[in-house]
């Protein structure tokens, strides 16, 4: 009778959780470049919290599973998240807003992980459907990015408020997601010797493949907010390429429980890094803004299809036990390493070479990524070490 209800639930946790990341991240960059910062200055921004996220996730992750109720915990870091950003909204921009990178790095890091677990938990058999719920976060982060431009214009700290808004609407959302139940609660030793059975070798071979493919994007995207506005476009603009591409993905989404019946996950890990390379090429050489709009779209084809991948090969390649601490490190390898390094050399090309540098040297490394992906699925895929099909 219920049989939904999981769904609909996972649904509106996602839609509320990307309603915080989509008022905050397109505009982040530009608040502090309006403030004085060089593109090396939010380039160290945008790497600090990342590598601070990275040495932190996967010990969040086993203090999860060890504990046993991740949406306790997700709760408590959302509001200390939103309590974090709603001091550093009462300050001028300083060299202290390094701190604030750091302190998000530490507590909204594992964030996305957790919500990945308690939906896969959630959805169980139906874990197939993960896409179609996701496709609820694209939503949210395309209308509020939408909506954040022309207030953002009027009032820049308004991501601040809003940020803090949205992430209560997130914790009452988080109150309807499902505990885990006895048969699907795994209670673990915290310790070390622990932590290394929650990896395998396949495991640790598609962490390192995943880490490449995605450093290409994360080489370029933190940054395209100011390389639009390098090339003449406006906030408004900005908005509209951050929130046009996320309305892509929600299509995209939709239809990923039907490419899963004729594709394996790793298949359209593997296309998304082809797509990927083509974009950031193109973006590369178009001096248009509004043909850059256009362009970051592209975007949106490949990044649903690496999401809905990587959450499924995480959930074969873990034991339950340990479901929570392989997707935050899947997270820390295939988001947090890629932009804290991206952030660091990203910043310094853009300084040096422009936006036409870094999105060259972003397709470059895409598309070595992508070849990774490819030799990764030859040794540990092709050769039958795991059931395809599991998910048609």
């Amino acid at each position: 009778m219920h049989s939904n209800k999981p769904f609909r639930v996972v649904c509106l946790n996602y839609l509320a959780y990307f309603m915080i990341i989509g008022s905050w991240t397109p505009f982040i960059t530009i608040y502090l470049q309006a403030a004085g910062w060089s593109g090396l200055e939010i380039g160290l921004f945008n790497a600090l919290g990342p590598l601070a996220a990275f040495l932190t996730q996967p010990l969040w992750g086993l203090v999860s599973d060890a504990w046993g109720n991740v949406r306790l915990l997700y709760i408590l870091l959302v509001a200390a998240t939103a309590g974090t950003v709603a001091i550093f909204g009462l300050l001028p921009v300083s060299g202290l807003f390094l701190a604030l990178a750091v302190l998000m790095g530490v507590i909204q890091g594992p964030l996305t992980a957790m919500l990945d677990s308690m939906a896969v938990q959630a959805l169980e058999r139906s874990s197939d459907r993960i896409g179609q719920a996701r496709l609820w976060g694209s939503f949210s982060f395309a209308t509020i990015a939408l909506l954040m431009g022309p207030i953002f214009e009027r009032s820049q700290t308004s991501i601040f408020w809003v940020f803090v808004l949205t992430s209560i609407l997130a914790i009452l959302a988080s109150l309807s997601m499902p505990r885990a139940n006895a048969a699907q609660r795994h209670k673990i030793d915290f310790s070390l010797k622990t932590a290394k059975q929650a990896v395998s070798l396949p495991f640790l071979f598609f962490l390192g493949a995943a880490f490449l493919l995605q450093l290409g994007n994360s080489t370029s995207l933190p940054f395209l907010s100011l390389v639009l506005v390098e090339r003449g476009a406006s906030s408004t603009i900005v908005g509209y390429a951050w929130s046009f591409t996320a309305l892509v993905e929600i299509p995209v989404f939709a239809i990923t429980r039907k490419l899963l019946r004729r594709y394996r996950p790793e298949q359209l890990v593997i296309a998304a890094g082809l797509i990927q390379t083509l974009r950031m090429f193109l973006f590369a050489i178009t001096p248009n803004p509004w043909m850059l709009v256009l362009i970051h779209c592209i975007e949106g084809l490949a990044f649903p299809l690496t999401t809905v991948a990587f959450v499924l090969l995480v959930d074969e390649l873990v034991k339950p036990a340990f479901r929570t601490t392989g997707f935050t490190l899947q997270s820390a390898f295939t988001y947090t390493l890629p932009r804290f390094l991206g952030g660091i050399w990203g910043g310094a090309l853009l300084d040096r070479m422009g936006g036409t540098g870094l999105y060259l040297a972003g397709a470059a490394t895409a598309l070595l990524g992508t070849g990774a992906m490819m030799m990764w699925n030859r040794k540990f895929r092709s050769s039958g070490a795991y059931t395809p099909g599991l998910y048609s």
